[in-house]
């Protein structure tokens, strides 16, 4: 094998990209996942699906071209573990490959349907003696429940390609050889004892006479043209000499006719075109990828005759991904190619009589891709219209990987979303070629970094930063230099530090973030995921901006353990310290549906009203009283020892009257309610004047309405009531000791409006307190408005709790029969109610309660 051919040997058509394109694809079309196929027997019949089993035959023989189809057996054959199988589903587009044939699993199941098949061994660009190429296809069909067999045949992929040199060309000159190319190829030296066949790309292939003569002199030039070598063909190209009386006449013969050129003294003494190389020939440049060369690589071209081409192949893998084309003349462009030459580096300065070709920019483009395709070539023909040509000169450059090796991976803050690796990288361009790719799961996609920082933390040590997706799964990132990756690497996330507090209700809990740098709150909360008891728990009434959460379905007086994490999607999450709680109870108020009952106001034979006569005689013999035997509910202070004080200077109904009692018509449920009435009082009442009768009919009551000093809104609430009747002032000592949190206070109520304020509307009041930092203060409070209701009518006073953490110590509910509360003297300004001379009372607004709960 010549020194050319080992050098491109390894040369491969697909390059990293085109593989990883491929891979992407990967079949899934079999019954499991694709062409990945499922073995059991048991699927047989399950599902339209049937065996396929794969083999490969290889055909080494080749047509002998210009021969009427005679077939020459070449004797090649791939060697063993070279042949790739590729599978195409028709379905879908997706493929699997094999890389050796002998991995296949044979005879296990697939989708029924068509399905087709590539084999190939070798590679066509890879040109050489005896290198060759195998290739076939077959499409096959899967029955449902048979067992397909399917043959793939390979035949030669490759144009086949002797020179042969008749005796009379071996003895004419000093030395002559052949250079063979194909376009984008390198030229292959072809020598007179050669046999072998050389392995061509198929396609236009060029030879070029490389003659000696006995002088020492040489020409080169174009000697003959196969405009479309075939695959699976052999070509023979006999080199023939004749001296005739102008000069030695050299014949290539071939299946496309006969070339002549006959070396006439005017031809050989013509000077040819001369290519000088800035680089010895024999050297191959060893480049690490991405960078440019320390010295100039240029090609000096010369020539007395005007040229006509200046042909320029190029073998390059990642320069071909770039779009630089494998050949193209120098001299004669087609349009937009002079652009893309400049763009892409190539630095060139030629005209007809010669110019300079610089590749130094260039290279630098040229990046490592694989070990088979680390080798560029670049080949520079001058040919001049007398028709000689320059000797080949080619450039071969080794590609060096970069080696980036990551020494540091610092797990991503969530929330902060914020990457930083450490990496080495002995290359002195390395910010200049260095990129990140983040791979985006959803999309099934890498996505370029723009913004990495780069920031040196040593010799050849670098530390990239740079953003991330949010989210909880470890990020997927790989480090790109000259756009090849160099490094793939997994980076985990890991939570900022923070912990939780729990603030248990009774059937639901609190649950409040705290982290250590309070900046991170909302971006802590905006991910916050709590788990109760090793399970996790639906979140309501999300307030991220202050990181708190509440999580309901609890039971009351029970343990739990809570425990947070930001993290989801993944094996291993990462929790906050648990902390345990128990739940709160869930009492109801005393007494709350007043079926308890004290004693409550009690008189016998209290006046009411004042004295009147039978007739118009002023003799006053009558007077009305009444006997007062109430109740109240138990457990629950009011106001009667106000309205009703015994202690008054004139006992009389318009002076004293119950303002709270226990009813048994109407009620909600059980056998009592309470009903609370707005009242007139005045506990120094004056003497209610005489009344005579004016004339019939005669009244049977005292007409005669006194002035009530004081009024007063009926009043039930939990707690103590002192009144001083001597000063007119009254103590209200509110609440009980509560340990719980309730949601809301609910009941039924009835309520009839004074008629002389029908705006007004009873009231129901409820507050929970609760100790911070020393002092008692109110955790949560709520009025609801009573409003006319002929019939029993539910209510809730909802209860919302802003202090986190802060239990409850005590609680107050009160209800009034007025809204309009407040002192003595506030009441008695604005509590609305009528005097009823048949009942001696002034009396206002009334409502009922019944049947009071707590909800948690």
């Amino acid at each position: 094998m010549s020194p050319l051919s080992s050098i491109f040997s390894s040369l491969t058509i697909l390059t990293v990209k085109m593989v990883q394109r491929i891979y992407k694809c990967l079949l899934p079309a079999l019954l499991c996942i694709g062409v990945e196929s499922c073995s059991s027997d048991s699927l047989q019949g399950t599902v339209d699906a049937g065996s396929l089993s794969i083999s490969v035959e290889t055909d080494s023989r080749a047509v002998i071209a210009g021969k009427d189809g005679s077939i020459v057996d070449t004797g090649y054959l791939p060697a063993d573990g070279t042949v790739s199988l590729t599978l195409f589903s028709s379905v879908g587009g997706s493929s699997h490959t094999w890389e050796d044939i002998g991995d296949f699993p044979q005879g296990e199941y697939y989708f029924a349907g068509s399905y087709s098949l590539e084999a190939r061994s070798g590679d066509t660009m890879i040109e050489g003696f005896d290198t060759p190429a195998f290739y076939g296809e077959k499409t096959v069909q899967v029955v449902k429940d048979k067992d397909t067999q399917a043959v793939v045949k390979l035949s030669l992929a490759n144009s086949l390609v002797k020179v042969v040199y008749t005796d009379a060309a071996k003895s004419a000159f000093r030395s002559l050889s052949a250079l063979v190319h194909t376009i984008g190829g390198v030229y292959h030296t072809c020598l007179i004892d050669e046999d072998r066949y050389l392995c061509l790309k198929p396609g236009k292939t060029e030879l070029s006479l490389d003659v000696q003569l006995t002088d020492g002199s040489r020409i080169v030039f174009p000697a003959y043209t196969l405009q479309s070598a075939d695959a699976a063909n052999t070509y023979e190209l006999t080199v023939d000499c004749e001296e005739t009386q102008d000069g030695p006449e050299l014949t290539v013969s071939g299946v496309e006719g006969d070339r002549s050129v006959t070396l006439t003294e005017e031809f050989i003494n013509a000077s040819g075109p001369v290519l000088t190389s800035s680089w010895n020939p024999d050297d191959i440049l060893e480049l690490p990828e991405g960078n440019l060369p320390s010295e100039v690589y240029s090609v000096s071209v010369e020539s007395s005759v005007p040229l006509t081409s200046l042909m320029l192949s190029v073998l390059s893998l990642p320069l071909g991904e770039d779009g630089f084309p494998g050949e193209v003349d120098l001299l004669n462009l087609a349009s937009g190619q002079d652009v893309l030459l400049r763009e892409l580096g190539l630095v060139y300065d030629v005209d007809r009589s010669g110019g300079t070709v610089d590749y130094t920019r260039l290279l630098g483009r040229l990046v490592y891709l694989t070990s088979e395709s680390e080798v560029s070539a670049f080949s520079l023909v001058a040919t001049s219209a007398d028709g000689k040509s320059s000797q080949p000169v080619t450039l071969y450059v080794r590609s060096m990987p970069v080696e980036i090796s990551v020494s540091k991976i610092y797990p991503v803050t969530m929330g902060v979303d914020k990457a930083r690796v450490d990496v080495r990288c002995d290359e002195s361009g390395f910010r200049d070629h260095v990129e990140v790719e983040i791979f985006d799961a959803a999309a099934d996609k890498w996505d370029k970094i723009t913004d990495v920082s780069i920031e040196p933390i040593g010799a050849h040590e670098y530390s990239l930063s740079f953003g991330v997706p949010s989210g909880s799964t470890p990020v997927d990132v790989r480090v790109l230099y000259c756009e090849e990756v160099r490094a793939t690497l997994e980076i985990q996330r890991k939570m900022p530090p923070f912990r939780i507090e729990v603030d248990a209700f009774a059937t639901m809990a609190g649950v409040k973030v705290i982290p250590e740098d309070p900046s991170m709150l909302e971006s802590i909360s905006s991910m916050t995921r709590v788990y109760v008891n090793g399970e996790e728990a639906p979140l309501y009434l999300q307030l991220k901006d202050l990181g708190i959460f509440s999580v309901i379905g609890l039971s009351p007086n029970t343990s739990y353990t809570f425990k947070a994490t930001m993290m989801s999607g993944v094996d291993d999450i990462e929790f906050t310290p648990e902390v345990t709680v128990t739940t709160e109870g869930t009492p109801q108020l005393p007494n709350y549906d007043f079926e308890d009952r004290d004693e409550g106001v009690r008189y016998k034979g209290l006046k009411s009203g004042g004295r009147y006569s039978q007739t118009v005689v002023e003799i006053f013999n009558w007077q009305h009283s009444i006997d007062i035997e109430q109740e109240v509910p138990k457990n629950w202070a009011n106001t009667n020892a106000k309205t009703f004080a015994l202690s008054s200077t004139n006992h009389n109904t318009w002076y004293m009257q119950p303002s709270v009692s226990l009813t048994r018509d109407p009620v909600f449920s059980q056998s009592f309610a309470v009903e609370l009435s707005c009242v007139g009082f005045d506990p120094n009442g004056k003497p209610i004047p005489d009344y005579t009768q004016v004339g019939k009919p005669y009244l049977d009551y005292s007409p005669i309405v006194p002035e009530i000093a004081y009024k007063a809104a009926g009043k039930l609430f939990l707690g103590d009531y002192r009144y001083d009747p001597a000063t007119v002032t009254e103590t209200y000592t509110e609440g009980i000791t509560w340990n719980s949190r309730p949601s809301s206070l609910n009941g039924y109520y009835r309520y009839f409006p004074c008629e002389g304020d029908r705006s007004d509307s009873g009231l129901a009041i409820v507050e929970v307190l609760g100790k911070h930092d020393g002092e008692t203060v109110v955790i949560a409070s709520g009025t609801a408005r009573l409003e006319l209701a002929s019939s029993y009518t539910a209510f809730s006073v909802p209860l919302t709790y802003t202090m986190f953490g802060v239990k409850a110590s005590s609680i107050k509910v009160m209800f009034s029969a007025s809204s309009h509360i407040g002192t003595i003297a506030e009441e008695t300004h604005d509590v609305v109610t009528v005097s009823n001379p048949h009942t001696a009372s002034s009396v206002g607004g009334r409502l009922w309660i019944d049947n009071v709960t707590l909800a948690y």
